[in-house]
């Protein structure tokens, strides 16, 4: 019954495979010969509503009926994705293993099937090389038609155009699931040193590396990425009954992460051999805390070229092409440097902020911009530059005048939202290690962590937002609400103050908090924050350069201004044009307000690590923005100073 029922599928897909190709030959001929518009809109119909549905659909007709059967049948019971549809698939799994297809998925299938793996995503390699096949057939066939149909190309160009998309409809898994496992990479990269140092302490209250990962599963909100990874050990161990060991060297050949593999194959070469697994781990956490300050400090060497690339590039550039229109009269200055504002300025700032995120060292945080204070800030956007249309028009502003106080709104308002959140989490973390050390002398002199507490949170005082925290964790443990409860009722903006909360809540339970192990905690805080808030000190002078750097421009069109007033009325007057040089100086400004916006979303960015700190294009909006509504005052006193 299964073999007739696969020996109708593959009729199935040999005819319409038998349809599809001759009739597309016949179609391209039919391209050279007739002409008939008529006959052509006809035969382009027949084939885009008949050939593509017909392969489609007779390859994914059982998946359709299994799929409303299951519905009606019983309830749902995880979420379906269309991953789950293509790997449930049977026909796709008859195509991919024993069609006409066969050889082809299967070479797809082998540059898959390592992909799927390193991305840890429950996916069929054959499944989906078959679907792409599939899809790659109709839309290449079909593009090659089209183009030849609507936009007269040649056959030869028209086939090119389809062989292309249909290797891009190939590649497109391979682009997914490399982009997957990036993704998998920097998500283990960005929580292995946190992680490593909980699996020390866990293995020095005598449990072992793999009862760290089972503990680790159950915190997604604080553990993003090493919760999945958990998971992933823990599916190994109940599926396969592997042993701890087997399970963790299984489970690190898979791991795209070359220092959370290594540490995993080194953990359980040691275990094998009887060495002290525990002294290791500590070891390990010491060598990540230092490579982490080693590429903060990597970093701010880095940053240091794109000091010099702002200068020389956003503030000589201009003063060279606004001299040169002065001085030779070239009406090719206004469009280069009309090119330079609108499109220059734009591509290069968003390549300066991808290259900056790409080398910048990253640390676990929580957003600090919620889906309501997005939803406050794009409303405020809105309407703003509503407002400022109407005034600009009602009083006849300034182009560029409007174009800043337009771009100030959205930025005051991110700014405003978001320096109140950062200095909140800012002193939590300031004062965090202190926090823990005092937590530590109390478990020294013989308090318990539950009476520790309630004695720091009255005899102890730190900052109001840290205060107001131990407070409310006093309040619960009083109540003899469960650790884990009161853990996950307790959270901060602060992704550290919550990490400490975790480890400290989990030796309790494991009945092995002590000072030590208290006192390496505020260590491995206090190094992470140290090392991190020596990088933002150094870097403040680039985040003030980002910001004079569109003042500068500004005051090269007042310059400009007053060059143009003083020249105007001599000698030399004939040989300017003053019309072009009026209206480079309007492009000027303009850039000043666009270079404040970029450069002060790229120093909020090199400093701080978000965009979202807009408090620099504040500063430097701010300042362009009054400048221009008082043009006049100000360029009367360059030229005051000029003529002096």
């Amino acid at each position: 019954m299964v073999r007739s029922k696969a020996f109708r599928e593959y009729v199935k897909l040999l005819l319409s495979l038998g349809i599809l190709i001759p009739l597309t030959l016949v179609e391209l001929y039919a391209i050279q010969v007739l002409r008939d518009p008529l006959q052509i809109a006809l035969s382009l119909t027949a084939y885009l509503t008949l050939v593509p549905t017909l392969t489609i659909v007779s390859a994914l007709w059982s998946e359709i009926r299994m799929s409303v059967a299951d519905i009606l049948t019983k309830p749902r019971r995880e979420r379906i994705t269309v991953f789950s549809y293509v790997t449930r698939s049977v026909t796709l799994y008859r195509v991919s293993r024993g069609g006409p297809l066969r050889r082809l998925v299967e070479l797809l299938a082998m540059g898959l099937a390592n992909r799927v793996e390193k991305a840890n995503i429950a996916l069929d390699p054959y499944n989906v090389a078959a679907l792409c096949f599939l899809i790659s057939l109709s839309l290449g066939i079909a593009s090659a038609l089209l183009s030849t149909y609507l936009l007269g190309l040649e056959v030869v160009l028209a086939i090119a155009i389809g062989l292309m998309l249909s290797a891009t409809t190939l590649l497109t898994p391979v682009l997914i699931l490399d982009l997957a496992v990036s993704r998998r990479r920097g998500g283990i990269r960005l929580e292995l040193p946190f992680f490593i140092l909980y699996a020390s302490l866990v293995e020095k209250a005598g449990r072992n590396l793999v009862i760290a990962f089972e503990r680790v599963a159950k915190q997604t909100k604080l553990f993003k990425s090493m919760s999945r990874e958990a998971l992933a050990l823990i599916k190994i161990l109940t599926f396969f009954e592997a042993g701890p060991l087997t399970a963790l060297k299984t489970y690190a050949s898979s791991v795209p992460n070359k220092e959370l593999r290594s540490i995993i194959e080194d953990y359980v070469s040691i275990a094998q051999t009887g060495g002290d697994t525990a002294r290791f781990l500590e070891s390990e956490t010491e060598r990540l805390i230092q490579l982490h300050s080693a590429e903060w400090n990597s970093y701010v060497e880095k940053i240091g070229l794109f000091g010099d690339i702002v200068v020389s590039l956003f503030v000589l550039l201009p003063a060279l092409i606004v001299l040169g229109a002065i001085a030779f009269s070239q009406g090719a200055s206004l469009f280069i440097l009309e090119l330079f504002t609108y499109f220059i300025v734009p591509i290069t700032a968003i390549a300066i902020y991808i290259v900056v995120d790409a080398m910048q060292p990253r640390h676990p945080s929580i957003p600090l911009l919620t889906t309501l204070d997005k939803v406050f800030i794009s409303t405020s956007t809105v309407l703003g530059m509503v407002i400022v249309f109407i005034v600009s028009t009602s009083l006849n502003l300034d182009t560029a005048l409007a174009i800043s106080l337009a771009m100030l709104i959205p930025t005051l308002a991110t700014a405003s939202i978001y320096m109140v959140r950062s200095i909140e989490v800012s002193k939590i973390e300031r004062d965090l290690p202190r926090f823990l050390r005092d937590v530590a002398e109390a478990l020294r002199i013989g308090y318990s962590f539950m009476q520790a507490i309630p004695k720091i949170a009255t005899g102890k005082h730190y900052n109001r937002f840290l205060d107001r925290y131990i407070a409310a964790l006093s309040v619960l443990l009083q109540m003899n609400i469960p650790l884990r409860e009161v853990q996950q009722s307790v959270e901060t903006r602060s992704w550290l103050f919550n990490y400490s909360l975790f480890i400290l809540c989990e030796l309790e339970s494991l009945g092995a908090l002590s000072p030590k192990e208290v006192e390496a905690l505020a260590k491995f805080i206090e190094c992470v924050e140290s090392s991190r808030r020596k990088a933002r000190s150094s870097l403040t002078f680039y985040s003030i350069l980002f910001v004079i750097a569109p003042i500068l421009v500004l005051i090269l069109a007042t310059l400009a201004q007053s060059i143009l007033t003083a020249l105007g009325t001599g000698v030399a007057a004939p040989f300017i044009q003053i019309s072009l040089v009026k209206h480079l100086i309007d492009v000027v400004k303009i850039l000043a307000a666009i270079l404040a916006l970029s450069l002060g979303i790229v120093g909020g960015k090199v400093r701080d690590g978000t965009g979202m700190n807009t408090l620099y294009a504040v500063i430097a909006l701010t300042i362009i923005t009054v400048a221009l509504a008082l043009w006049s005052q100000v360029t009367e006193f360059i030229s005051v100073i000029i003529t002096k």
